[in-house]
């Protein structure tokens, strides 16, 4: 994401574009009382989620549009492999197409130091043999590391929208999105 880096080479994984053209209800745009964000807010979930992880104690996403989103992929969409902001992310699947939508991962690829590029770039050339896939039916809940695991969703290959809550935990309590990043996932800036 962002610009390219002209001190990189051209294919080097910084510097090449993915393809994603799904839409999001943004934390703003969910129903206060809403039975999502009355989840999101239930302090012994976000407990239950830092046990897990065995971590310092979480806290919701600082992000007043990323929080807590619905990520929805209606026929033909897709999300390409990208890496998270937020450290840690929990997924509710709300809605499971009957073709398609899967959610694709490899675990543990960004590190501290930026020794991750190359095997980004060989997972993005399809040449990887570690990706997993996972389906998970309605009203399954995942947990998993979004900013060290490089992850996709496949094309919906149905008429049937795939609909996945996505609540997001950091460390930090004031961590959000850069601006552009913002912009780029839900056409505004907050």
């Amino acid at each position: 994401m962002g610009s390219p880096d002209d001190t990189l080479p051209e294919d080097h994984a910084r510097n090449l574009q993915v393809f994603s053209n799904r839409g999001n209800v943004s934390t703003d745009r969910i129903p206060d009382s809403g039975p999502l964000k009355t989840l999101y807010a239930w302090k012994p979930l976000r407990d239950f989620i830092g046990a897990v992880l065995d971590g310092p104690p979480l806290c919701h996403y600082g992000d007043p549009l990323a929080s807590l989103m619905i990520n929805v992929n209606h026929a033909g969409e897709e999300l390409g492999w990208h890496l998270d902001n937020s450290e840690s992310s929990v997924t509710l699947m709300l809605q499971q197409p009957e073709r398609g939508g899967v959610f694709r991962y490899v675990s543990a690829v960004r590190t501290d130091d930026e020794s991750e590029f190359p095997a980004v770039n060989h997972i993005l050339d399809g040449k990887a043999d570690d990706v997993r896939d996972l389906d998970p039916p309605p009203g399954k809940l995942v947990i998993f590391c979004g900013h060290r695991a490089l992850h996709c969703v496949t094309s919906v290959e149905d008429d049937t929208s795939r609909l996945v809550g996505v609540l997001n935990y950091s460390h930090t309590p004031d961590e959000r999105m850069l601006p552009f990043v913002q912009r780029m996932f839900h056409g505004r800036e907050a």
